[in-house]
């Protein structure tokens, strides 16, 4: 999947939460990211049809996680947490953000560990987000990711979903963003 179909899908899914009373207003971030993920909120209404009850019940997971704990921690898993799930947890985050849905936590991890896909996060860069790597000789490389705007850093390398960085317990694993 396209990262704009993935970020049209997680944006989908975020304004699914706004309609259960979160505050619409648009977040801050760098020029260029805001200029993208603007353009990108407009084009809500391209997701399949097939895809919006899947995308509703993970809404509505995450609606009865904020009620029920006060936040909501969503995992996002793919096979080698390098290129699909971390784009996914990074829009699924900067779409939070963007409407100031508060308590919205994202992760990524796969089933097998391999590499952050150097390609999906200079995707992510190309988008405006700011990206670094720590240790870009390693099999494994660490990205840190932010949308700028004093944002959190979001770490991103190849892990397993139940790596020490992730929740395990109280959490929605989901792949139906990807």
């Amino acid at each position: 999947m396209k990262t704009k179909e993935i970020l049209t899908t997680a944006l989908l899914v975020i304004v699914s939460l706004l309609l259960s009373n979160e505050l619409l207003k648009a977040q801050e971030f760098n020029k260029k990211l805001q200029k993208y993920a603007g353009t990108l909120a407009t084009e809500i209404g391209e997701v399949e049809k097939s895809r919006i009850p899947v995308l509703d019940s993970i809404a509505e997971s995450i609606i009865r996680a904020k009620k029920k704990y006060g936040k909501s921690k969503i995992l996002l898993v793919c096979t080698h947490n390098s290129r699909r799930s971390h784009i996914a947890q990074m829009w699924l985050e900067t779409a939070a953000l963007y409407y100031k849905v508060k308590e919205i936590y994202t992760f990524s991890g796969g089933i097998e560990v391999t590499a952050a896909n150097k390609r999906a996060i200079d995707a992510l860069g190309r988008a405006g987000f700011n990206t670094s790597v720590s240790n870009k000789n390693s099999e494994n490389p660490i990205y840190m990711i932010t949308q700028g705007g004093g944002h959190s850093t979001s770490i991103l390398y190849s892990k397993k979903y139940d790596d020490s960085q992730n929740p395990h317990e109280n959490f929605i694993a989901c792949n139906g963003l990807l």
